[in-house]
């Protein structure tokens, strides 16, 4: 955990570091900040968990904020919360509680497009996704956590005045994979139960060869006026791997919201 928490704060000083040297040479004030609520609906499958697939339902919330920088270069925040339950088609009693976040920190750069209002941003991103299932309480648990350095990328075009579209997509290349034991309890566990973060740090430093993961979003705006847009978003999620046994866990995402540009 010591090693992550040095390999992060690194990674924040450099951003810190590019960000400042782009606002003294050119200050821009471009901020937007979004609300969103909307849907989930995906599909689970956890053979550490149990041998049966189940279906997930649940609300969402998403906060982002984006700052424009010197040369259209994007500063971006981004959380998402997931409140739901998975259910199988077998027994109703098989159903638990599920609960999913999101933190994404974005640094893009701007490429150059010889497309007229469209733009390319390219660049890194840290991110932290945690999938988290409850059976009766604290029964049963499992969960699937990756603190993960990602290749990040966005297209967008502004159709006119009022529309505007987006396309983002982001895959994890390396990062920190947390994963219960074959039980879903051990000590350690047990030990944190009252202050469980560290269990959710405690895993093994892996590659694409012990995870596959990516997010692809679809974002429409319409501006009402100059200070505030109408938001439609729908993102999908993936994420698999087979460490301690098979995890598959697909999400569908649709919000809606706005955007307030400041």
């Amino acid at each position: 955990m010591k090693k992550l928490i040095l390999v992060i704060a690194l990674c924040i000083f450099g951003f810190k570091l590019m960000v400042a040297q782009e606002t003294v040479e050119n200050p821009i004030d471009n901020k937007s900040f979004d609300i969103l609520i909307g849907f989930e609906n995906g599909f689970l499958k956890d053979r550490n968990y149990s041998p049966l697939n189940y279906s997930t339902n649940g609300l969402a919330l998403t906060f982002g904020y984006s700052k424009q920088l010197k040369n259209d270069n994007l500063l971006l925040f981004r959380t998402n919360f997931q409140f739901g339950e998975i259910k199988t088609k077998i027994s109703d009693y098989n159903s638990a509680d599920r609960y999913t976040t999101n933190l994404e920190f974005s640094y893009l750069i701007n490429l150059p497009v010889d497309i007229p209002n469209m733009k390319l941003h390219i660049g890194g991103q840290l991110h932290t996704y945690a999938d988290l299932v409850f059976y009766d309480g604290t029964n049963a648990i499992t969960y699937y956590v990756l603190h993960s350095f990602d290749f990040r990328g966005r297209l967008s075009k502004k159709i006119n005045k009022r529309h505007t579209i987006s396309s983002d997509f982001s895959m994890p290349v390396f990062g920190l994979l947390a994963r219960p034991p074959h039980t879903g309890w051990d000590k350690y566990i047990v030990d944190h139960q009252d202050n469980p973060v560290p269990v959710f740090f405690r895993g093994d430093w892996t590659s694409l060869n012990d995870f596959f993961a990516f997010n692809w979003s679809l974002k429409y705006q319409y501006a009402l006026s100059q200070k505030l847009d109408l938001t439609i978003n729908y993102e999908f999620s993936y994420h698999q791997t087979k460490q301690l046994k098979t995890a598959i866990i697909p999400t569908n995402v649709l919000s809606i919201g706005t955007t307030f540009k400041f």
